[in-house]
């Protein structure tokens, strides 16, 4: 019933074997599940009713209780070695450990030992590692051939590939051949496709020609591979092919000629392959030939009309890069049998299609500003035409539009202040830093050229220049003129304008010298200093014979040292010989006059000659004569007094009152004078003290005085001693 425990047999003493040592080392033994389950089997049979065998089970359960409490607690065993050892009570275990015992220790008849078997497996473990270690080296040596093969392998170029194609096909690549010949070109190997563009010459293909034109590069005589005999033949190939590069080739020979060879021009005899290439569908070479055919028709009379029918193509066909031909073909229709009158849009037309040419824009300007007499009365005036085509002058040529400039700037017929000022506005604009058209452009505003003037704008640009520490003196003292006028909505600044004309005269300006010292001597935007200014004077008029931009200098000069000391004989007669050096100037001439009046006063004064007043009083009349104001107050006053002259006071009083209708406030006072004068027959104090009145308000200080005086004596209105006080005083 109870499965028995297998018996223990030992190996060889002090052997150890692999399977023994690995076995468990457990305490002891029990029943084997194999016998338990045979005796459940067993009872199964035995019994067969369910009842039967659920009793018969339970007895046996409590037989193997009772077995099993019998046994002691470990059973004594050797272990394979033959050493005593508790072994566990484990059937199987201990069974299965025998069975692998007895397999090496007694194996069946024609099986090897145990050891044998452990060579072997050593043999076949070092067979596997070597193995191994072999496909190692051989993978490594494997990859590193795929490695290099790698490396060394180059896929075929397209070129190759081409040439493998019409190796294997023949004539049937020739499309294939063609396309790799002009490939070879477009690379720039002409000598490596040679052989392909031989043969599409030799198949005479659609690029036939453009092939055998290719090859007459080759082998010109500046070509990659010179040969006269290949190039000669491959040029006549591409004539006959109708390639407009080799008939271009031969026309400009026959054309130009070759005096080197001895070949004389024959224009005539390359016209035909000139129009040939010119009707042709190469644009470039049709513009090439084009141009040579225009300049065979331009230097040949009686070609006028071929030569506006190919300056049409050429301007219809060659494009924006060609951008003059619009210029020469308006050039070319304005000279054709017509002009203007004909061909006045199809002109404008190809002047507009040129938009970055200067001259186009140029002769429209023109034209719209009526400055091109051809066009007068064919085409209407345009202004905002003529601003367009001038901005456009502007920007594009600097040089043109000075040119246009110069014409429509100055006074004359064809002055346009409306162009000028577009252009010097465009011009100024493209260079901010230019002071030439600064200067002309405030110039124009300030109205120097004409028309109307814009001062304050003038004004603005003149200070912008003169801020500069480098400004000219001319912009210094045009800025400075500006500044010490009333301008609208602007005073007068003298102060700014005494500091102008300080610079200006530091750099030897003759005019800024003459209003610096002018300021000195009358106290103009600076304190009154007429020491000084005769010594300025002094030092600036030394020459005897001084440029006329110097004679206000000299003539000032004379005025300040009259002034100085008007009843000093010595001192007039200085100012008198200061007066003489300018040459025919009417201020200077003034003055002379003055000094002469002035000596006449003087009671101890040297003895005049005896035409010394009528001499003062011609040049009072030569001066009065170019309108100067003073000299018309003292040629009356001459007239008044009989100086160098018979008194005429009708003379006089016909002076003074078209003074008074000019509004100069001393004819009013001089007029008023005689009108308060007792005894002459233009005696009004009404009307004296009417003018008087006008001279004080106009700040006249003589007009103070005879104003005063009305009030004090009566005279054309009620006496008022306080007023009369008050306008003497301010008259002093």
């Amino acid at each position: 019933m109870y499965s028995t425990r297998p018996k223990s047999t030992a190996g060889p003493t002090g052997c150890k074997s692999d399977v023994a040592s690995s076995a468990p080392n457990q305490t002891e033994a029990q029943p084997g599940r194999p016998a338990v389950a045979l005796h459940v089997i067993h009872l199964f049979f035995a019994y067969g009713n369910p009842g039967r065998l659920l009793r018969g089970f339970m007895r046996s359960l409590l037989l193997c209780a009772l077995v099993l409490a019998s046994l002691p607690a470990t059973v004594p065993a050797r272990d394979v070695y033959g050493n005593a050892t508790p072994w566990t009570t484990n059937d199987t275990i201990i069974w299965e450990l025998h069975q692998k015992q007895n397999a090496f220790v007694a194996p069946s008849s024609g099986q090897p030992s145990w050891q044998s078997q452990i060579a072997a497996r050593d043999a076949q473990k070092r067979l596997a590692a070597e193995t191994a270690a072999r496909d190692a080296i051989e993978s490594r040596e494997r990859n590193a051939r795929i490695a290099q093969r790698a490396a060394e392998y180059r896929p075929l170029t397209w070129a190759q590939e081409m040439e493998r194609y019409i190796v294997s096909n023949g004539d049937r690549a020739a499309k294939e051949q063609e396309e790799l010949a002009f490939y070879f070109v477009n690379q720039g190997d002409v000598t490596g496709g040679r052989r392909h563009l031989e043969m599409v010459v030799y198949r005479k293909g659609p690029r036939a020609g453009e092939a055998a034109w290719q090859l007459y590069q080759l082998y010109k005589s500046d070509g990659a591979e010179p040969d006269a005999t290949q190039a000669a033949s491959n040029l006549e190939k591409s004539v006959a092919l109708g390639y407009s590069g080799g008939l271009w080739v031969l026309a400009v020979a026959r054309y130009l000629g070759d005096p080197a060879k001895g070949v004389a021009a024959d224009p005539v005899g390359a016209l035909p392959f000139l129009e040939t290439i010119f009707g042709g569908t190469d644009r470039y070479a049709s513009a090439d030939a084009g141009r040579l055919l225009l300049a065979y028709d331009l230097q040949t009379p009686g070609r006028e009309a071929h030569a506006v029918t190919v300056m049409r193509r050429l301007h219809a066909t060659a494009g924006a890069d060609r951008i003059s031909d619009g210029t020469l073909l308006a050039a070319l229709l304005i000279k054709s049998p017509g002009g203007w009158k004909e061909h006045r849009d199809e002109i404008i037309t190809a002047l507009r299609s040129a938009p970055r040419d200067a001259d186009s824009h140029d002769l429209l300007a023109r034209v719209y500003l009526g400055l091109e007499p051809a066009a007068l009365g064919h085409v209407p005036l345009n202004s905002d035409a003529a601003t367009n085509a001038l901005r456009s002058l502007a920007q594009l040529s600097q040089t043109t539009a000075d040119v246009l400039l110069a014409q429509v700037l100055p006074r004359g017929s064809e002055q346009r202040l409306a162009a000028a000022e577009i252009l010097l506005a465009t011009l100024l604009e493209a260079h901010p830093e230019s002071t030439p058209y600064a200067q002309r452009y405030a110039e124009l505003l300030s109205g120097e050229y004409g028309g109307q003037p814009n001062l304050p704008a003038a004004l603005s640009l003149y200070q912008r220049l003169s801020a500069s520490p480098d400004a000219a003196p001319a912009i210094l003292s045009a800025t400075a003129r500006l500044l010490a006028s009333d301008l609208p909505g602007k005073a007068a600044d003298h102060t700014a304008a005494f500091a102008l004309w300080e610079r200006a005269a530091g750099q030897w300006e003759r005019y800024a010298q003459y209003r610096y010292a002018e300021a000195l001597l009358r106290g103009i935007g600076c304190p009154a200093n007429p020491a000084a200014a005769l010594e300025y004077l002094e030092s600036t008029t030394r020459d005897d014979h001084p440029a006329p931009a110097a004679y206000p200098l000299y003539t000032l000069s004379a005025q300040a040292l009259r002034e100085s000391a008007p009843t000093n004989s010595d001192v007039l007669r200085r100012a008198y010989s200061r007066a003489m050096t300018p040459n025919n100037f009417a201020p200077a001439d003034l003055e002379l006059a003055r000094c002469s009046y002035a000596r006449s006063k003087v009671t101890n004064a040297d003895a005049f000659d005896q035409g010394e007043p009528q001499r003062a009083f011609t040049l009072a009349d030569r001066a009065a004569r170019t309108g100067l104001d003073d000299a018309r107050l003292l040629l009356a006053r001459f007239y008044r007094e009989g100086f160098g002259t018979p008194a005429d006071l009708d003379a006089a009083h016909e002076i003074f009152t078209g003074g008074v209708a000019a509004g100069v406030p001393m004819a009013m006072s001089a007029l008023a004078e005689i009108q308060l004068e007792l005894g002459n027959r233009f005696y009004d104090q009404s009307a004296g003290f009417a003018l008087a009145t006008r001279a004080a308000a106009a700040g006249d200080a003589r007009g103070n005085y005879l104003l005063g005086r009305c009030y004090l004596r009566g005279e054309g209105t009620a006496a008022d001693l306080v007023r009369a006080m008050e306008l003497l005083q301010r008259s002093a």
